[in-house]
Protein backbone atom coordinates (compact mmCIF):
# COMPACT_ATOMS: atom_id res chain seq x y z
CA UNK A 1 0.00 0.00 0.00
CA UNK A 2 0.98 3.46 -0.76
CA UNK A 3 2.42 5.89 2.06
CA UNK A 4 0.31 8.74 0.78
CA UNK A 5 -1.74 9.89 4.27
CA UNK A 6 -5.26 10.86 3.86
CA UNK A 7 -6.01 14.71 4.94
CA UNK A 8 -7.93 14.32 8.11
CA UNK A 9 -10.02 17.34 8.47
CA UNK A 10 -12.54 15.92 10.95
CA UNK A 11 -9.47 15.36 13.30
CA UNK A 12 -10.41 11.53 13.25
CA UNK A 13 -6.68 10.98 13.93
CA UNK A 14 -5.69 7.01 13.05
CA UNK A 15 -9.44 6.04 13.65
CA UNK A 16 -9.84 7.27 10.01
CA UNK A 17 -12.48 9.52 8.36
CA UNK A 18 -16.24 9.30 8.18
CA UNK A 19 -16.63 10.97 5.21
CA UNK A 20 -14.31 10.64 2.76
CA UNK A 21 -15.75 13.86 0.62
CA UNK A 22 -13.82 16.06 3.12
CA UNK A 23 -10.54 14.25 1.65
CA UNK A 24 -8.43 16.31 -0.50
CA UNK A 25 -6.74 14.50 -2.90
CA UNK A 26 -8.83 11.14 -2.85
CA UNK A 27 -7.14 8.49 -4.54
CA UNK A 28 -7.44 4.37 -4.58
CA UNK A 29 -4.45 4.05 -1.96
CA UNK A 30 -5.85 6.92 0.59
CA UNK A 31 -9.84 5.16 0.22
CA UNK A 32 -8.29 1.71 1.26
CA UNK A 33 -5.70 3.13 4.00
CA UNK A 34 -8.81 5.32 5.58
CA UNK A 35 -11.00 2.48 5.51
CA UNK A 36 -7.99 0.16 7.12
CA UNK A 37 -7.61 2.97 9.90
CA UNK A 38 -11.55 2.75 10.60
CA UNK A 39 -11.82 -1.14 10.51
CA UNK A 40 -8.65 -1.38 12.58
CA UNK A 41 -10.63 0.55 15.66
CA UNK A 42 -14.02 -1.44 14.65
CA UNK A 43 -15.63 0.93 12.49
CA UNK A 44 -16.78 -1.18 9.27
CA UNK A 45 -18.90 1.76 8.02
CA UNK A 46 -17.35 5.08 5.81
CA UNK A 47 -19.41 7.01 3.75
CA UNK A 48 -18.28 8.98 0.59
CA UNK A 49 -21.12 11.40 0.49
CA UNK A 50 -24.43 9.48 0.20
CA UNK A 51 -22.55 5.94 -0.54
CA UNK A 52 -21.58 3.62 2.61
CA UNK A 53 -18.67 1.63 2.50
CA UNK A 54 -19.17 -1.42 4.60
CA UNK A 55 -16.79 -4.15 5.22
CA UNK A 56 -17.91 -7.46 6.63
CA UNK A 57 -16.20 -8.11 9.91
CA UNK A 58 -16.90 -11.90 9.87
CA UNK A 59 -17.33 -11.52 13.70
CA UNK A 60 -20.06 -9.94 15.97
CA UNK A 61 -20.64 -6.81 16.84
CA UNK A 62 -23.76 -7.02 19.79
CA UNK A 63 -23.51 -3.36 20.37
CA UNK A 64 -23.69 -2.14 17.02
CA UNK A 65 -27.57 -3.33 15.96
CA UNK A 66 -29.33 -2.69 19.18
CA UNK A 67 -32.63 -1.04 19.88
CA UNK A 68 -30.66 2.00 21.28
CA UNK A 69 -28.55 2.43 18.41
CA UNK A 70 -32.41 2.00 16.58
CA UNK A 71 -33.62 5.06 18.36
CA UNK A 72 -30.00 7.22 18.37
CA UNK A 73 -30.33 7.04 14.18
CA UNK A 74 -34.00 7.17 13.89
CA UNK A 75 -34.40 10.34 16.19
CA UNK A 76 -31.67 12.63 15.67
CA UNK A 77 -32.30 15.75 13.88
CA UNK A 78 -31.42 15.55 10.07
CA UNK A 79 -29.27 18.87 10.21
CA UNK A 80 -26.96 17.03 12.69
CA UNK A 81 -27.13 13.64 11.96
CA UNK A 82 -23.66 13.49 9.52
CA UNK A 83 -21.84 15.62 12.63
CA UNK A 84 -22.88 13.89 15.60
CA UNK A 85 -23.22 10.27 14.65
CA UNK A 86 -20.80 7.69 12.52
CA UNK A 87 -21.44 6.10 9.03
CA UNK A 88 -23.87 3.00 9.55
CA UNK A 89 -26.43 0.96 7.78
CA UNK A 90 -29.05 2.54 9.84
CA UNK A 91 -28.46 6.32 8.42
CA UNK A 92 -29.35 4.96 4.80
CA UNK A 93 -32.08 3.03 6.02
CA UNK A 94 -33.03 6.32 7.90
CA UNK A 95 -32.62 8.78 5.10
CA UNK A 96 -34.60 6.00 3.00
CA UNK A 97 -37.51 6.32 5.09
CA UNK A 98 -37.55 10.25 5.74
CA UNK A 99 -37.48 10.95 2.40
CA UNK A 100 -40.04 8.49 1.08
CA UNK A 101 -42.64 10.45 3.37
CA UNK A 102 -41.10 14.13 3.01
CA UNK A 103 -39.70 14.48 6.71
CA UNK A 104 -36.90 16.18 5.71
CA UNK A 105 -36.22 19.67 5.74
CA UNK A 106 -37.85 20.65 2.52
CA UNK A 107 -38.33 17.69 0.51
CA UNK A 108 -41.77 15.99 -0.78
CA UNK A 109 -42.25 12.69 0.12
CA UNK A 110 -40.59 10.54 -2.93
CA UNK A 111 -40.25 6.77 -3.97
CA UNK A 112 -36.61 5.52 -2.53
CA UNK A 113 -34.05 2.79 -3.76
CA UNK A 114 -31.79 1.62 -1.65
CA UNK A 115 -29.22 -0.60 -4.30
CA UNK A 116 -26.54 -3.12 -1.74
CA UNK A 117 -23.77 -4.33 -4.18
CA UNK A 118 -21.08 -6.29 -3.31
CA UNK A 119 -18.23 -9.46 -3.85
CA UNK A 120 -19.73 -12.50 -2.52
CA UNK A 121 -19.10 -12.63 1.41
CA UNK A 122 -19.00 -8.78 1.29
CA UNK A 123 -22.24 -8.94 3.66
CA UNK A 124 -25.10 -7.80 1.01
CA UNK A 125 -27.57 -10.06 2.89
CA UNK A 126 -26.91 -9.24 5.90
CA UNK A 127 -26.61 -5.55 4.81
CA UNK A 128 -30.62 -6.20 3.68
CA UNK A 129 -31.82 -7.89 6.70
CA UNK A 130 -30.64 -4.57 8.62
CA UNK A 131 -31.87 -2.21 6.35
CA UNK A 132 -35.59 -4.43 6.99
CA UNK A 133 -35.32 -4.59 10.10
CA UNK A 134 -34.94 -1.09 10.54
CA UNK A 135 -37.90 -0.28 8.35
CA UNK A 136 -39.84 -2.73 10.17
CA UNK A 137 -38.97 -0.84 13.30
CA UNK A 138 -39.35 2.16 12.29
CA UNK A 139 -42.93 1.27 10.85
CA UNK A 140 -44.03 0.31 14.80
CA UNK A 141 -42.61 2.66 16.84
CA UNK A 142 -44.13 5.37 14.38
CA UNK A 143 -47.61 3.30 14.95
CA UNK A 144 -47.61 4.50 18.45
CA UNK A 145 -48.52 8.04 19.69
CA UNK A 146 -48.34 10.35 22.78
CA UNK A 147 -52.14 9.89 24.07
CA UNK A 148 -51.26 12.41 26.98
CA UNK A 149 -50.37 11.42 30.50
CA UNK A 150 -47.14 9.51 29.62
CA UNK A 151 -49.39 7.14 27.84
CA UNK A 152 -48.45 5.26 24.70
CA UNK A 153 -51.02 3.84 21.93
CA UNK A 154 -51.56 2.83 18.76
CA UNK A 155 -54.53 4.39 15.77
CA UNK A 156 -56.74 2.10 17.41
CA UNK A 157 -56.00 3.48 21.26
CA UNK A 158 -54.08 0.25 22.21
CA UNK A 159 -50.57 -0.01 24.21
CA UNK A 160 -48.20 -2.03 22.71
CA UNK A 161 -47.48 -5.48 23.74
CA UNK A 162 -44.83 -5.96 26.83
CA UNK A 163 -43.24 -7.86 24.16
CA UNK A 164 -43.03 -5.10 21.54
CA UNK A 165 -38.93 -4.36 22.11
CA UNK A 166 -37.87 -7.84 21.83
CA UNK A 167 -39.91 -8.95 19.19
CA UNK A 168 -37.83 -6.64 16.80
CA UNK A 169 -34.40 -6.80 18.84
CA UNK A 170 -33.81 -10.28 17.35
CA UNK A 171 -34.32 -9.33 13.89
CA UNK A 172 -30.86 -6.22 14.85
CA UNK A 173 -28.35 -9.97 15.20
CA UNK A 174 -25.95 -10.18 12.97
CA UNK A 175 -24.98 -13.60 11.09
CA UNK A 176 -27.55 -15.70 8.90
CA UNK A 177 -30.70 -16.70 9.87
CA UNK A 178 -29.10 -20.27 10.71
CA UNK A 179 -27.93 -19.36 13.88
CA UNK A 180 -30.35 -16.75 15.63
CA UNK A 181 -32.82 -18.30 18.03
CA UNK A 182 -36.61 -17.83 17.18
CA UNK A 183 -38.45 -14.50 18.50
CA UNK A 184 -40.78 -15.02 21.58
CA UNK A 185 -44.98 -15.05 20.47
CA UNK A 186 -47.02 -11.96 20.90
CA UNK A 187 -49.76 -9.68 19.34
CA UNK A 188 -47.22 -8.23 17.00
CA UNK A 189 -46.05 -11.83 14.71
CA UNK A 190 -49.53 -10.44 13.11
CA UNK A 191 -47.83 -7.63 11.73
CA UNK A 192 -47.22 -6.92 8.45
CA UNK A 193 -43.59 -5.82 9.12
CA UNK A 194 -43.03 -9.16 10.46
CA UNK A 195 -44.63 -11.25 8.12
CA UNK A 196 -41.77 -9.53 5.78
CA UNK A 197 -38.89 -9.98 8.09
CA UNK A 198 -39.84 -13.50 8.45
CA UNK A 199 -39.69 -14.06 4.78
CA UNK A 200 -35.82 -13.80 5.20
CA UNK A 201 -35.05 -17.69 6.48
CA UNK A 202 -37.18 -18.97 3.58
CA UNK A 203 -35.60 -17.05 0.86
CA UNK A 204 -32.08 -18.29 2.48
CA UNK A 205 -33.12 -21.60 3.06
CA UNK A 206 -34.49 -21.96 -0.93
CA UNK A 207 -31.61 -19.76 -2.32
CA UNK A 208 -28.62 -19.97 -0.15
CA UNK A 209 -25.57 -21.40 0.04
CA UNK A 210 -22.42 -22.00 1.33
CA UNK A 211 -19.57 -21.30 -1.18
CA UNK A 212 -15.36 -21.84 -0.99
CA UNK A 213 -15.51 -17.83 0.19
CA UNK A 214 -19.05 -17.61 1.98
CA UNK A 215 -21.29 -19.82 4.36
CA UNK A 216 -24.27 -18.16 3.21
CA UNK A 217 -24.19 -16.78 0.08
CA UNK A 218 -27.53 -16.10 -1.62
CA UNK A 219 -27.21 -18.10 -5.38
CA UNK A 220 -29.99 -15.61 -6.50
CA UNK A 221 -30.57 -11.69 -7.04
CA UNK A 222 -33.51 -10.06 -5.53
CA UNK A 223 -35.61 -6.70 -5.36
CA UNK A 224 -38.02 -6.05 -2.53
CA UNK A 225 -40.41 -3.46 -2.35
CA UNK A 226 -41.85 -2.27 0.81
CA UNK A 227 -44.98 -0.12 0.86
CA UNK A 228 -45.53 2.70 3.34
CA UNK A 229 -48.92 4.54 3.87
CA UNK A 230 -48.61 8.15 4.57
CA UNK A 231 -48.28 7.73 8.19
CA UNK A 232 -45.25 5.77 7.43
CA UNK A 233 -46.70 2.38 8.47
CA UNK A 234 -45.71 -0.47 6.40
CA UNK A 235 -48.78 -1.68 4.01
CA UNK A 236 -47.60 -4.21 1.91
CA UNK A 237 -44.15 -5.48 0.14
CA UNK A 238 -43.05 -7.85 -2.33
CA UNK A 239 -40.10 -9.87 -3.18
CA UNK A 240 -38.51 -10.21 -6.52
CA UNK A 241 -36.13 -12.92 -7.42
CA UNK A 242 -33.76 -12.96 -10.54
CA UNK A 243 -31.03 -15.46 -11.78
CA UNK A 244 -31.31 -18.15 -9.20
CA UNK A 245 -28.48 -20.66 -9.51
CA UNK A 246 -30.31 -23.83 -10.66
CA UNK A 247 -27.35 -26.06 -11.95
CA UNK A 248 -26.47 -25.88 -8.18
CA UNK A 249 -29.06 -28.68 -7.45
CA UNK A 250 -26.76 -31.15 -9.35
CA UNK A 251 -23.55 -29.71 -9.75
CA UNK A 252 -21.91 -28.37 -6.87
CA UNK A 253 -18.16 -27.65 -6.84
CA UNK A 254 -15.64 -29.39 -4.00
CA UNK A 255 -15.78 -27.61 -0.30
CA UNK A 256 -19.28 -25.65 -1.04
CA UNK A 257 -22.44 -26.96 -0.54
CA UNK A 258 -25.98 -27.60 -1.81
CA UNK A 259 -28.77 -25.41 -0.97
CA UNK A 260 -29.36 -24.83 3.08
CA UNK A 261 -33.22 -26.10 2.91
CA UNK A 262 -31.64 -29.52 2.08
CA UNK A 263 -29.16 -30.12 5.08
CA UNK A 264 -32.20 -28.55 7.19
CA UNK A 265 -34.60 -31.33 5.53
CA UNK A 266 -32.40 -34.16 5.83
CA UNK A 267 -30.92 -32.99 9.75
CA UNK A 268 -34.99 -32.94 10.56
CA UNK A 269 -35.60 -36.52 9.28
CA UNK A 270 -33.21 -38.07 10.77
CA UNK A 271 -33.85 -36.38 13.86
CA UNK A 272 -37.37 -38.01 13.30
CA UNK A 273 -36.11 -41.33 11.51
CA UNK A 274 -36.83 -44.44 13.95
CA UNK A 275 -33.13 -45.99 14.94
CA UNK A 276 -32.53 -48.02 12.07
CA UNK A 277 -33.79 -45.66 9.50
CA UNK A 278 -31.16 -42.85 10.85
CA UNK A 279 -28.71 -43.55 8.38
CA UNK A 280 -30.82 -43.32 5.71
CA UNK A 281 -31.42 -39.55 6.34
CA UNK A 282 -27.36 -39.24 6.34
CA UNK A 283 -26.79 -36.38 3.76
CA UNK A 284 -23.56 -38.73 2.89
CA UNK A 285 -26.65 -40.64 1.90
CA UNK A 286 -27.51 -38.80 -0.86
CA UNK A 287 -25.41 -37.96 -4.03
CA UNK A 288 -26.38 -34.05 -4.65
CA UNK A 289 -25.20 -33.76 -0.87
CA UNK A 290 -21.94 -35.61 -1.03
CA UNK A 291 -20.50 -34.68 -3.96
CA UNK A 292 -18.70 -31.68 -2.89
CA UNK A 293 -17.43 -34.10 0.42
CA UNK A 294 -18.56 -30.84 2.41
CA UNK A 295 -22.07 -31.82 4.12
CA UNK A 296 -21.23 -29.38 7.90
CA UNK A 297 -20.57 -25.83 8.26
CA UNK A 298 -19.27 -25.41 11.78
CA UNK A 299 -21.35 -23.08 14.17
CA UNK A 300 -24.27 -24.50 12.19
CA UNK A 301 -27.12 -26.30 13.36
CA UNK A 302 -28.99 -27.26 10.21
CA UNK A 303 -32.11 -28.83 12.34
CA UNK A 304 -32.81 -26.07 14.54
CA UNK A 305 -32.34 -23.78 11.43
CA UNK A 306 -35.34 -26.18 9.83
CA UNK A 307 -37.50 -25.36 12.70
CA UNK A 308 -36.90 -21.83 12.31
CA UNK A 309 -37.82 -21.96 8.19
CA UNK A 310 -41.04 -23.83 9.13
CA UNK A 311 -41.79 -21.31 11.81
CA UNK A 312 -40.84 -18.62 9.03
CA UNK A 313 -43.57 -20.71 6.84
CA UNK A 314 -46.35 -20.44 9.79
CA UNK A 315 -45.65 -16.64 9.85
CA UNK A 316 -46.54 -16.18 6.67
CA UNK A 317 -50.07 -18.32 7.15
CA UNK A 318 -48.58 -21.42 5.28
CA UNK A 319 -50.28 -24.58 6.36
CA UNK A 320 -48.80 -27.11 8.23
CA UNK A 321 -49.90 -29.79 5.71
CA UNK A 322 -48.65 -27.26 2.83
CA UNK A 323 -45.19 -27.38 4.45
CA UNK A 324 -45.14 -31.11 4.61
CA UNK A 325 -45.82 -31.02 0.98
CA UNK A 326 -42.86 -28.60 0.06
CA UNK A 327 -40.53 -30.53 2.31
CA UNK A 328 -41.85 -33.46 0.57
CA UNK A 329 -40.81 -32.23 -2.61
CA UNK A 330 -37.14 -31.60 -1.43
CA UNK A 331 -36.39 -34.87 -0.30
CA UNK A 332 -38.02 -35.95 -3.58
CA UNK A 333 -35.04 -34.14 -5.36
CA UNK A 334 -32.79 -35.66 -3.02
CA UNK A 335 -34.18 -39.30 -3.71
CA UNK A 336 -34.26 -38.52 -7.69
CA UNK A 337 -30.13 -37.52 -7.16
CA UNK A 338 -29.44 -41.40 -6.40
CA UNK A 339 -31.22 -42.40 -9.43
CA UNK A 340 -28.42 -44.66 -12.05
CA UNK A 341 -29.06 -45.50 -15.53
CA UNK A 342 -27.84 -48.34 -17.47
CA UNK A 343 -27.99 -49.01 -20.99
CA UNK A 344 -30.87 -51.12 -22.87
CA UNK A 345 -30.99 -50.99 -26.79
CA UNK A 346 -28.74 -48.39 -28.95
CA UNK A 347 -29.21 -44.83 -27.79
CA UNK A 348 -31.44 -45.61 -24.91
CA UNK A 349 -30.91 -45.72 -21.33
CA UNK A 350 -33.32 -47.35 -18.20
CA UNK A 351 -33.24 -46.80 -14.88
CA UNK A 352 -30.69 -49.51 -12.84
CA UNK A 353 -33.39 -52.18 -11.16
CA UNK A 354 -31.59 -51.42 -7.88
CA UNK A 355 -32.24 -47.82 -7.71
CA UNK A 356 -35.63 -48.01 -9.31
CA UNK A 357 -36.85 -50.12 -5.74
CA UNK A 358 -35.04 -47.84 -3.12
CA UNK A 359 -35.32 -44.35 -4.95
CA UNK A 360 -37.89 -44.02 -7.49
CA UNK A 361 -40.59 -45.24 -5.09
CA UNK A 362 -39.72 -43.12 -2.20
CA UNK A 363 -40.33 -40.27 -4.97
CA UNK A 364 -43.97 -41.34 -5.59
Amino acid sequence: MSSVQPEFHQGQGDEGVDDMIYIQNLTGDVILRNIKFRFQSQRIYTNVSTILISVNPYQEYPDLYNTFKYNQYHYSHPSSFSVTLSPHVFSVARDAYKHALGLSTGSNPQNQSILISGDSGAGKTEATKLILSYLAYASRTRAFRSAGGGKIVDDEGQAPSSDFDADFRHTFRLGSSQKRSAPKVSKTKNSIEYRILEANPILEAFGNAKTLRNDNSSRFGKWISVELNAKGKIQGGSISKYLLEESRVSVVASGERNYNVFYQVVSHMQSQAKSDEKNLWRPESFRYLRISNCTEIPGVDDSQAYQITSQAFSALSVEQQEQNQIFSIVQAVLFLGNITFEPANVDEAKITQGTRNAFLNKCA
